[in-house]
């Protein structure tokens, strides 16, 4: 799924998605055109907005 249906699923914006994947919470691989393209593994493995989250905090206290 490309960027902006993986926001629309975790019910995050498309920049938290580019900011998750900076700091390694979700990959994308690309397509020859340039875009990102995500597996549905973000979502069925725990990696819920909430857990981005609490990375993220955990990222920025550090």
């Amino acid at each position: 799924m490309r960027i902006g249906e993986l926001g629309e699923r975790a019910q995050v914006t498309v920049k938290a998605v580019r900011y998750y994947e900076r700091l390694g919470l979700v990959e994308a691989a690309r397509e020859p055109n340039g875009y990102r393209l995500f597996g549905i593994s973000p979502l069925k493995t725990g990696r819920s907005p909430n857990a981005w989250s609490s990375a993220t905090s955990t990222a920025m206290s550090a």
